[in-house]
């Protein structure tokens, strides 16, 4: 498998899952009474972190490597993307999520899901650029 494969592979996993969790996930979370809500934002932070942290880890190891071996604009962008998604999920939604794991109030929510678009759409464009570079 040739790195720009692997790569491909890993960000349209991460695009297929960022638009689910977009469209499906973080809408339903209102719909989770609130007794419940602590035991289901653990189930749901922990199992999207096993399907998605393997993936996030090819996809910034293998864009770091194309930069590394063969700097080129489509690279660079690759690792500036993948660089982006790991900052803002660390320094904007990892705390929001933990801002809402006992008691998420509807404004929370709200949030959650409109800065979500953010990575929905880096994610997107990830794998546009990345088709494109198999063409």
């Amino acid at each position: 498998m040739t790195p720009l494969l692997a790569h491909a592979i890993a960000v349209l996993l991460l695009t297929g899952i960022i638009w689910t969790i977009q469209l499906i996930n973080y809408p339903g979370f209102r719909d989770i009474e609130k007794r419940q809500w602590p035991g289901y934002h653990k189930r749901h932070s922990v199992n999207i972190a096993i399907l998605v942290l393997p993936l996030m880890l090819i996809e910034i190891g293998v864009s770091g490597w194309l930069v590394w071996n063969d700097i080129t604009l489509m690279h660079m962008a690759f690792f500036t993307l993948a660089l982006f998604t790991w900052v803002i999920t660390g320094v904007v939604f990892m705390p929001l999520h933990q801002h809402i794991v006992f008691r998420p109030t509807e404004r929370d929510l709200r949030r959650l899901t409109r800065l979500n678009w953010i990575r929905t759409l880096t994610w997107t464009v990830s794998s546009v650029l990345s088709v494109i570079s198999l063409m």
